[in-house]
């Protein structure tokens, strides 16, 4: 007997939280804390996906462990 793939589908947020792009860090953690979610997705200016920012995220630059990108969009 085969085991049952559950599908993505099944389990992920249909309407997810977004943070625009140009939020601070603040911004993001007090989101991801208010919304009891481990990441959110980051979006530019007209929706488009541009990253995904989550906890770890956070606490990396919270103790300095991790330099912000020189890359970032916008």
């Amino acid at each position: 007997m085969g085991v049952k793939q559950l599908l993505v589908a099944k389990v992920m947020a249909i309407d997810p939280v977004a943070v625009p792009v140009e939020a601070s860090l603040e911004e993001a953690d007090q989101i991801i804390r208010s919304t009891f979610v481990t990441g959110v997705p980051v979006v530019d200016g007209d929706g488009v996906l541009v990253g995904v920012i989550g906890h770890a995220h956070l606490a990396a630059y919270r103790f300095g462990r991790r330099k912000p990108p020189t890359n970032v969009p916008g």
